[in-house]
């Protein structure tokens, strides 16, 4: 993505930040005990995280 787009590293910078947001938050919301992992969000928290940095994502996607 970083070589296929002018803002690719931009890009996978957020999508890598959504998908931890997201990961967090359920393996919190499930009471998983991996070690080292940190807490997430409470998962509406979290799912609204997710809507504002996938808004990101497409306005960074369509500029050029």
């Amino acid at each position: 993505l970083a070589a296929i787009h002018p803002r690719g590293a931009e890009l996978l910078k957020l999508i890598a930040e959504r998908q931890a947001v997201m990961k967090d938050a359920w393996l919190t919301e499930c009471e998983h005990l991996r070690p080292g992992m940190k807490k997430g969000l409470p998962v509406a928290e979290a799912q609204a995280k997710w809507t504002e940095l996938e808004a990101k994502i497409a306005e960074v996607a369509k500029a050029k």
